[in-house]
């Protein structure tokens, strides 16, 4: 289980699930698209967590794990990560998704969400 944080574009009033197949196109870099003729399952749950102006802060949580799929199922919706340009996100120092919690083993490890993901206007 990974629970993560990612600040998008748009407003996101309401949480979802995105069940949509994903195609890894590997060249130069890795892409992923989707695909719902040869894309495999790729399932992302998201609950908005806040919501600043035109960004959201979101909870997501991926049941697959996919190359890129939180980014790929982000754009899919019309809200792209932020400083995610590969995926069409807005301008912003880096790309705004963060690891945020990790449970394996019976363990739980959390990395504290960094500053830069606290919005304001």
């Amino acid at each position: 289980y990974i629970e993560y944080i990612a600040v998008v574009g748009g407003i996101i009033a309401e949480g979802g699930t995105i069940d949509a197949p994903l195609l890894i196109k590997k060249g130069h870099s890795a892409r992923a698209v989707v695909d719902k003729k040869e894309g495999k399952s790729a399932i992302t749950t998201y609950e908005p967590l806040e919501v600043i102006g035109k960004k959201t802060k979101l909870k997501v949580i991926i049941a697959t794990g996919k190359t890129h799929q939180i980014r790929a199922h982000m754009k899919y919706i019309k809200h792209p990560i932020l400083g995610d340009t590969l995926y069409g996100g807005g301008e912003a120092k880096r790309v705004m998704l963060h690891s945020y919690m990790l449970r394996l083993l019976g363990m739980e490890f959390c990395a504290k969400e960094p500053k830069d993901f606290t919005l304001h206007e």
